[in-house]
Order: C-alpha cells, then sequence, then structure tokens
C-alpha cells in the first residue's frame, strides 16, 4: 500500500496520531523521501495537515486550519477540501459558524464526502440547537462510516497546548516535502 493509502487508512479508522507520526518520520528522516509528482505532493499536504487537525495541540490545529483555507481556495471545486477546512473550522468556537455553513450547503446538495464530515455537521448542528438537524446528519455518517466510532457528535475535547509533532515548521509544501 502507498503511503498516501496508509495515511488515508489510517485517519479513516481514528488514528491520526500515527498517520502524523508515519508522515514525520518519511519526511524528516535521514534518508528522505521523494515524491515527483505536484498532484501527489499536494495530496500528502493534504493528509498532513488533516492528521495534524485531528492529533495536534492549540498551534496545530491552527496551521491546519490556515493550510486547509490555503488549499481550498486553489481548489475551490474540490469537496474533500471544503469537508476537511468546515472541519478545521469547528475546532475554534469563533469559527464554527463558518464552518456550518459550508457543510450545510454541501448538505443540502448531497456533497458532504465522507463520515467525518456529517458527525463535524452533526456535532455542529448540536451546538446550535437543531437536534432534528444532528440527527439526519447523524443518520447520514452511519449510512457511510466504514468505521462505527467514527460517528459520534459528542463536543470535541480541548487540545492540548503542546503541538502533537514536534515539526511545527511544517505549514506549506516545500516545509514537508524538503527535509
Amino acid at each position: 500500500m502507498s503511503i498516501i493509502g496508509t495515511v488515508e487508512k489510517l485517519l479513516d479508522e481514528g488514528n491520526p496520531k500515527q498517520a502524523l507520526t508515519l508522515l514525520t518520520q518519511k519526511f524528516t528522516g535521514g534518508a528522505g523521501y521523494e515524491v515527483e509528482s505536484p498532484l501527489l505532493q499536494r495530496r500528502i499536504i493534504d493528509l498532513y495537515a488533516v492528521a495534524r487537525l485531528r492529533a495536534g495541540g492549540k498551534a496545530d490545529i491552527e496551521a491546519a486550519t490556515g493550510l486547509l483555507r490555503s488549499r481550498s481556495k486553489e481548489e475551490p471545486k474540490n469537496l474533500w477540501l471544503k469537508v476537511r477546512l468546515a472541519e478545521a473550522l469547528s475546532y475554534n468556537p469563533s469559527s464554527s459558524k463558518e464552518a456550518l455553513q459550508i457543510l450545510t450547503s454541501l448538505f443540502k446538495s448531497d456533497l458532504i464526502v465522507d463520515a467525518a464530515g456529517f458527525t463535524t455537521l452533526a456535532r455542529l448542528r448540536k451546538q446550535d440547537g437543531d437536534v432534528a438537524g444532528a440527527q439526519a446528519a447523524m443518520e447520514r455518517c452511519r449510512a457511510v462510516a466504514k468505521q462505527p466510532g467514527v460517528c459520534d457528535d459528542s463536543p470535541l475535547p480541548s487540545p492540548p497546548e503542546s503541538p502533537a509533532s514536534p515539526p511545527a515548521r511544517f505549514t506549506s509544501e516545500s516545509d514537508i516535502l524538503m527535509p
């Protein structure tokens, strides 16, 4: 399985720390890891941002949110990036309304791409007092989830202050791909 496939699987299974560790080892190890395709480079950066978002501390969440916002602007038709941006925004109470708007729009058009997106929408709707809307999002989550544990609309725990990984320098494509 490719590194991208492995990281996607780890993230889908709810193992962002393992995904983050794998990416960090591959791209900061002495042997280096080259990716020649710009498309694959961008995908690795996107996955790194998601792993950092889900496993990291406050600084990781901020960096991941900035990167996902930038990537979403670069590829405005990429639904996966829109859903991940909304997920990132949902970690910050001051941007949760923006996250809810993004996901509500995608939900109305049946364009949420995965269970994590439905879970984020359910959590946001629940926080907003929309119990019926939260239940509808959870039903969709259960219908598409590969792992039942992904569908949990409990409030997010407070992120730790310290980063999950030492490489706080990974904020752009060149940082992760050029050790």
